[in-house]
């Protein structure tokens, strides 16, 4: 008499156990031969438990921080969080396409200990540039709506969320710079 065999055919998607429509099929073969029957029981339902729950996959989108959180935790994390300008502004005028491609992967770190420094990212501009080229402080206003850097430059914050960073300031020649970040993950 040929081995009796058990086929359980679990169905996962790559973010939920249960719904999706990217499916894929997962085929395990189970010899029952030297199994007891009180065993057997509920051996098929802890087999179906598991498979489950090892096949589900858990995706980042790069930032854990809820949209719901405090701007400081939005704006440096739990213990940091990394920015990469994504578009620069000036009264209105899309200028980023203009800026050097080795500036244009420079990370700006926030710290929750309201600290920041400006990184080369990973392409120097010049081989001699120190890698973190600017540090310093970092608050925000009373109502969080504008963000000071050492005590002396403010910005709005128009936007902060988990993912996004948009802010604006006067320069110099009393033109409009708003630069648009996008988080990164650390």
């Amino acid at each position: 008499m040929s081995n009796p065999l058990l086929y359980f055919y679990v169905m996962t998607s790559k973010n939920n156990c249960f719904f999706g429509t990217k499916f894929r099929t997962l085929t395990i073969r189970l010899t029952l031969r030297h199994i007891p029957m009180k065993t057997l029981r509920y051996f098929p339902l802890l087999l179906i438990l598991l498979l489950c729950f090892s096949a589900c996959q858990v995706t980042s989108t790069g930032d854990p921080t809820p949209a719901n959180a405090p701007k400081s935790e939005l704006l440096a994390g739990k213990l940091t969080k990394s920015w990469l300008v994504i578009s620069s502004k000036i009264d209105g005028k899309e200028v980023f396409n203009q800026a050097k491609a080795c500036s244009k992967d420079d990370i700006l770190v926030f710290r929750a200990d309201k600290t920041y420094e400006w990184n080369e990212g990973l392409s120097k501009c010049r081989d001699k540039d120190q890698q973190i080229y600017e540090k310093g402080t970092w608050e925000f206003n009373s109502s969080e709506t504008e963000m000071t850097w050492n005590k002396k430059d403010t910005y709005k914050v128009l936007d902060l969320g988990p993912s996004t960073l948009r802010t604006s300031f006067k320069n110099v020649f009393g033109e409009i710079e708003e630069q648009t970040y996008q988080a990164q993950s650390n």
